[in-house]
C-alpha cells in the first residue's frame, strides 16, 4: 500500500453546479466537493468515466470511485491518502511507525486520524445519497466500519486483499439502462484475468497475457439521482474494490 500521504484541503471552495441530463434541461442545487492536491487530481484524472454524463457528473463519479475505492478497497489505512492517520514510532525501529489504535466497542481496535470526523462526513455526503452511506459506510459484526469519536474519524483495523484479478489494461466500459431528468442507471462492466503467474508461465509470459486479453467480465449496477443537495450516487461500485474471482461469477 502506498503510504504517500495525499491530504484534502477540506476548505469549501470547488462550487458544482450540476444539471440534470434527459430530455429537458432541470436547473438542480448546487454541490461542494472538497478541492485535492494535484498528486490525487492525478490519480483522479485515470479514472475512465461514462460519456452519458455532463463535465460535473463526471467529476463526481471521478471522485467517487477514488473515495470508494480508497474506502473499501482491499485495507481501510488506505483512506490515509485521504484523511491522514495518527502515527506512532515503533520502539526500536528506526524510522518504522505503526498507526495509533483507539477501542470503540468490544470486538476489535479502530485506527484514530487526524481529521474532523464532520469533514469526512462532509466528503463523502457530496458524491453518495444519505441512504447509500449509512447503508454501505459498514456495519462489520455489529459495529461501523468509520465512525466518530470525540470529533475525530476513526477506523475499523481491516484488511481483505485486493487486485488478485482485476485487469487494468482494459478500461471499464459503461452501459446506459435509464436517463431522466431526476435519474440516471447505468452498468459498470469490469475486466478481469488472474493476475499471478499460472503453473509453468514466467514473469514476462503473465504481463503478455495480461496485455492480450482478459479473461472475463462482471457488471455491476450504479445508479445517480437528483436530490435536494444536487446529484448523489445511491448505487455505487468499482471493478477493482468489488472484483470477483472466477469462481464467484
Amino acid at each position: 500500500m502506498r503510504k504517500k500521504q495525499c491530504v484534502f484541503a477540506l476548505a469549501l471552495g470547488l462550487s458544482l453546479a450540476l444539471t440534470a441530463c434527459g430530455p429537458k434541461e432541470a436547473a438542480a442545487p448546487s454541490t461542494t466537493l472538497p478541492p485535492v492536491t494535484e498528486a490525487c487530481r492525478a490519480q483522479m484524472d485515470t479514472v475512465t468515466v461514462p460519456d452519458f454524463l455532463n463535465e460535473e457528473q463526471q467529476e463526481q463519479y471521478r471522485f467517487a470511485h477514488y473515495l470508494y475505492g480508497h474506502m473499501f478497497g482491499g485495507e481501510t489505512t488506505a483512506v490515509e491518502e485521504l484523511f491522514p492517520l495518527v502515527h506512532v514510532p515503533v520502539e526500536g525501529y528506526e524510522g518504522a511507525y505503526t498507526y495509533e489504535s483507539v477501542e470503540y466497542g468490544k470486538d476489535f481496535f479502530y485506527y484514530r486520524s487526524t481529521v474532523p470526523y464532520a469533514d469526512f462526513d462532509a466528503a463523502v455526503r457530496s458524491v453518495f445519497t444519505d441512504r447509500f452511506w449509512e447503508e454501505r459506510s459498514g456495519i462489520t459484526e455489529g459495529q461501523p466500519i468509520y465512525a466518530d469519536l470525540d470529533g475525530t474519524l476513526i477506523m475499523a483495523e481491516l484488511s481483505r486483499g485486493a487486485g488478485y484479478f482485476y485487469n487494468e489494461n482494459f478500461p471499464d466500459e459503461f452501459r446506459l439502462e435509464e436517463q431522466t431528468e431526476d435519474k440516471i442507471s447505468f452498468t459498470l462492466i469490469g475486466h478481469y484475468s488472474p493476475v499471478w503467474p499460472k503453473e509453468g508461465e514466467s514473469y514476462e509470459e503473465r504481463d503478455a497475457r495480461l496485455l492480450s486479453g482478459y479473461e472475463y467480465t462482471h457488471e455491476f449496477p450504479i445508479t445517480m439521482v437528483l436530490t435536494e443537495k444536487g446529484w448523489r450516487f445511491d448505487t455505487f461500485h468499482t471493478a477493482l474494490a468489488d472484483e470477483v474471482s472466477p469462481d464467484d461469477i
